[in-house]
């Protein structure tokens, strides 16, 4: 290197040498002034004489620590050592890139000195030793480890298209899972699990655009960076923890859409997903009223009737519901018993109405509404059955209609349709089972006196009536049977033979056995054999040991006639 100087008129003292100049500002460029005692300036002899002398321009600043080439004498020469210093070059113990101490100057407070390169600084293209770092001087610093190039590729910032495809694939992902999800709560966990995964995903590539240098001094877009990073993560991780927590809310917001939309059973399912049950869930009974009530305006009155009764039998909890299921019931009862009555299905009609007067919450404005309705029904049911012979039908409507609604105009108008069923039936009874038929005709006589048939009913219960039999021993000629009045054991003989002898009734017994009295008054009669012949007539009477009284009686009643049966006993031989 080389040395410049101003020169003056007068002589200037010779600087010295700067040895404690404050740390440089900026990377030092120019070389530090070395002198010598021996480069002092001697005055000119021609000059012009002296003057007061300039001060020198104050030099630059030199670097602190010294770079090792300020250490070199001109043309590259070691510098001089000074007083007690080893020559030149540093070699020995001590080679480090301070001159040694003066004698009787405490040691320099730096690190120890060393023969190996130090690593404990920055690197950069201007990077310098720290202050208290030493160096070897000639040593080669190792370069900086760098990342590999694609990771430091991928710590720059992304072009702004990059970020808005990642985000517009991501609602897309979340807008295709909403799909799949059978309701809002699955297709919400479907949204959730994809947030996990892209926040892992986001997660990964963040620590790996970190390692990149995406933190760095030199990069100044690293906040945005790392805040849109930060932000993007707290809305995945909200996203995948409210899929769990926002399970139930979700069944309930769409179960209140879909009833909105009246889907009642899709409602219904919703609600029970959102932990809706019996016996308290009013959601599910307003459901099911709402459904009911629906189903009555369309007509589908069997399908409102099952619902307004899942309520009551379900929910008793649902104290409000339960009163609107009760009203509704009603209401629904009688437009379906009217309903029949307007379609002449009697039948239905009565069994609706029935059905809807035995409820117990079936108030007075309920039965008064009812009883109308369903008097008309069985009045209707009963001349319907009434007009085809179906005397039994017409009978049970017609007692159904004035037992139930006595005060219905139909029960007193039925009264003259009801004794000619009754008198109809009690004909078939007589035809069958005759006993049957005398309290029809008993009810016919007491209660239908005003009436034809009632008056008829009266006559046929008071005829004779006839009485029949057979004896299956050998009959002899002149078999008779004969029915007397007040035989007993061991009565007189006069007074026996005055009851057996006309007028009481007598009839041939045939030669099979049989014998049958047409007309007999009713009654009790005893049961006499004879066997007559020329000679006069032998009796016999079977008498009961117990008191006496005559084995064979014949309880001639109303309508019907008695029939002995079979007799097992032998006739008289003849006289």
């Amino acid at each position: 290197m080389t040395d410049s100087f101003e020169t003056h008129d007068t002589p200037e003292a010779s600087p010295e040498p700067a040895f404690d100049a404050a740390p440089p500002e900026s990377p030092p460029e120019v070389a530090q002034e070395v002198l010598t005692p021996e480069a002092s300036v001697a005055p000119d002899a021609e000059s012009e004489p002296p003057t007061i002398p300039a001060l020198a321009e104050t030099p630059p600043a030199p670097q602190y620590p010294p770079a090792p080439e300020q250490y070199q004498g001109p043309q590259g020469q070691l510098p001089p050592a000074y007083p007690g210093q080893p020559s030149g070059p540093y070699a020995g113990p001590y080679s480090g890139p301070y001159p040694a101490p003066y004698p009787g100057q405490p040691p320099y407070p730096y690190p120890a000195p060393t023969t190996q390169p130090r690593y404990d600084y920055q690197y950069g293209p201007h990077s310098q030793p720290l202050y208290g770092q030493l160096t070897v001087l000639g040593a080669q610093v190792p370069p900086r480890r760098q990342p590999p190039q694609w990771l430091q590729s991928l710590a720059k910032p992304f072009p702004f298209w990059i970020p808005l495809i990642a985000i517009l694939a991501t609602l897309g992902l979340f807008g295709a899972l909403v799909f799949l999800g059978d309701d809002w709560a699955q297709s919400g966990l479907f949204v959730g699990l994809a947030a996990g995964g892209v926040f892992l995903l986001l997660a990964t590539l963040t620590i790996m655009r970190l390692a990149g240098g995406m933190a760095s001094a030199e990069n100044t877009r690293r906040v945005g960076q790392i805040l849109s990073a930060a932000l993007a993560s707290l809305l995945l991780l909200g996203l995948f923890g409210g899929a769990f927590i926002l399970q139930q809310p979700l069944h309930h917001a769409q179960a209140a859409s879909y009833e909105a939309q009246k889907q009642w059973q899709l409602a219904i399912n919703e609600y029970k997903q959102a932990g809706e049950k019996s016996p308290s869930s009013n959601d599910l009974a307003r459901v099911y009223n709402e459904w009911a009530e629906e189903s009555e305006t369309q007509g589908e009155y069997s399908s409102a009737i099952d619902f307004f009764s899942s309520v009551l039998k379900t929910y008793p909890g649902a104290t409000t519901q339960v009163a609107r299921a009760k009203t509704g019931l009603v209401a629904t009862y009688i437009a379906w018993g009217k309903a029949a009555l307007d379609s002449r299905d009697y039948q239905s009609a009565t069994q609706r109405l029935d059905t809807l007067l035995a409820l117990d919450f079936c108030d007075s404005a309920c039965k008064a509404t009812a009883g109308a309705a369903d008097a008309t029904a069985y009045y209707n049911l009963a001349e319907a059955a009434l007009a085809t012979q179906a005397y039994d039908v017409a009978v049970d409507k017609f007692h159904s209609l004035v037992q139930r609604f006595p005060s219905s105009p139909e029960a007193t108008q039925a009264h003259a349709d009801l004794a000619k069923s009754l008198l109809g039936l009690g004909q078939k009874q007589r035809g069958g089972v005759c006993s049957q038929a005398i309290p029809t005709f008993q009810e016919l006589s007491t209660k239908f006196s005003d009436t034809p048939e009632g008056q008829a009913a009266t006559g046929e219960l008071a005829k004779p009536q006839p009485v029949i039999g057979r004896f299956t021993k050998a009959i002899p000629g002149g078999a008779y049977a004969i029915l007397a009045k007040g035989m007993y054991h061991n009565m007189p003989r006069n007074q026996y033979l005055s009851k057996v002898r006309p007028p009481a009734p007598r009839v041939h017994v045939s030669a099979d056995g049989t014998f049958r009295f047409n007309a007999i008054a009713q009654g009790v009669w005893d049961l006499v054999m004879d066997t007559a012949n020329a000679n006069g007539d032998n009796y016999i009477f079977f008498s009961r040991q117990s008191d006496g009284l005559s084995y064979y009686q014949a309880t001639v009643g109303p309508l019907c006639p008695f029939d002995f049966g079979s007799i097992e006993e032998d006739f008289p031989p003849a006289v």
